[in-house]
């Protein structure tokens, strides 16, 4: 089991409303008068050993009493910035639509994320490791270290081609494995550029080494590219294409 997180989700389903807010109001009483479990046993139990029906939502809080707090508010039904409750109207009501995972693409990097989540889930570092033991060969900095932005001297090399593509590679694939451990699997996947092999690899094509060398050659060749280059789109049938251009 993971340890405590920053934000802990309780979640609480049942077949009606009423039922809903019954099971809210049953579980605040229980911890209330037994306050042995942490949040995130509590927390736990509740995803992965409730049965999961019609009428869900989820109560979100750092501790104990803020958690308690959101579900004091979803017994009376207030709103609450730690309550998450999608509505029962409209469409084809809850829980018959599927998920679908989308994998970003380069400009989405940003210095040190996935650190918090690095600290706190040994899934996710874990994952990160394994990753990293396939690409680090294939760089001149640890792949860590510029990711979640170790070294104060070097904070733009996360914004570099070949580190962008294999950070985010990284992250996209420990995110999905701890996303598993938690129960939830998607129906679908989908990428944006170097997303679309993070979510080949999630889909069962590649596997983890191919996916790895895959992402390591093409971040290598396109970070070796003059960073003054530019990209020109060409409207023409395979014909008259066939011939280079001059510049």
């Amino acid at each position: 089991q993971d340890p405590t997180p920053t934000l802990i989700p309780w979640t609480i389903s049942a077949r009606t409303d009423q039922a809903l807010r019954d099971q809210a109001a049953a579980l605040a009483e229980h911890l209330r008068a037994d306050t042995r479990p942490t949040p995130a046993e509590v927390g736990w139990s509740l995803l992965r050993h409730r049965t999961v029906f019609e009428r869900r939502a989820v109560v979100l809080g750092e501790n104990r009493d803020q958690l308690l707090d959101g579900l004091d508010a979803l017994v009376t039904g207030q709103p609450h910035p730690g309550v998450v409750e999608p509505s029962a109207e409209g469409g084809e009501g809850p829980g018959t639509g599927k998920t679908v995972w989308v994998f970003s693409g380069q400009g989405s990097q940003r210095p040190g994320m996935g650190a918090d989540l690095y600290h706190h889930f040994p899934t996710f570092a874990e994952t990160f490791d394994e990753i990293s033991e396939h690409l680090n060969p294939h760089l001149n900095h640890p792949l860590q270290d510029i990711t979640f932005n170790r070294n104060p001297n070097q904070p733009d090399l996360i914004h570099h081609t070949t580190y962008t593509q294999t950070s985010l590679f990284a992250l996209h694939i420990s995110l999905a494995r701890l996303l598993t451990t938690l129960g939830l699997t998607p129906d679908a996947v989908i990428g944006h550029s170097i997303g679309e092999i993070s979510a080949a690899h999630i889909a069962g094509i590649l596997n983890l080494p191919d996916a790895c060398h895959l992402i390591a050659t093409r971040a290598t060749l396109m970070g070796q590219l003059p960073p003054n280059g530019t990209m020109t789109a060409i409207q023409a049938t395979p014909t008259p294409s066939s011939a280079t251009p001059s510049a």
